[in-house]
């Protein structure tokens, strides 16, 4: 909602995935019974929104689209080659917004780059436009973080854990 005021942008695609491979992947179905939910709700402000986001995808505000690239084990610097179609599109988006640690892996090729590697680095070429990337902490694939902080983490913990289950997040924008 906060990017379609009018000094924003003029329409959100929600890029969903065919298949869910973890349990916070959308669909289509799920977008569906998410809007199904909120407009059958008992909150009248839960079916207020539901009311008022269907009529953003009804005005094409709000709009979805599923591609099989966000299920392959491609690296998204990969895209350009395998799915030119999809990295085409993504071009024509003002921002890009990624969430999940997935796609943050896939973002920077699942490698386990130095953590102080610059986000930009470690992208490989990826930048159909500028993006930033929301993820909670759950595998070693971290970048643009300074490497005395994750040691610090670690060595307070005794050991990786707590900085892997998803208790810490990170922010990385490629605004270039």
């Amino acid at each position: 909602e906060v990017l379609l005021r009018p000094t924003q942008v003029s329409s959100v695609t929600f890029h969903m995935k065919s298949i869910p491979w973890f349990g916070s992947d959308v669909t289509e179905g799920d977008m569906k019974f998410m809007l199904d939910s909120l407009k059958g709700s008992n909150d009248t402000s839960l079916t207020k929104l539901g009311n008022l986001w269907e009529t953003r995808f009804a005005e094409n505000k709000f709009i979805t689209t599923e591609h099989v690239f966000w299920n392959s084990p491609y690296g998204f610097s990969q895209m350009k080659t395998v799915s030119p179609d999809l990295y085409s599109d993504l071009t024509k988006a003002e921002f890009l917004f990624f969430k999940g640690d997935l796609n943050y892996r896939k973002l920077v090729n699942d490698r386990m780059w130095p953590y102080d590697t610059s986000f930009t680095t470690a992208l490989e070429g990826f930048n159909p436009a500028k993006l930033c990337a929301l993820r909670t902490i759950k595998s070693d694939s971290i970048v643009n973080c300074d490497s005395s902080r994750v040691e610090k983490i670690v060595e307070e913990d005794k050991g990786k854990d707590k900085l892997f289950c998803g208790a810490y997040a990170l922010i990385s924008c490629n605004i270039a």
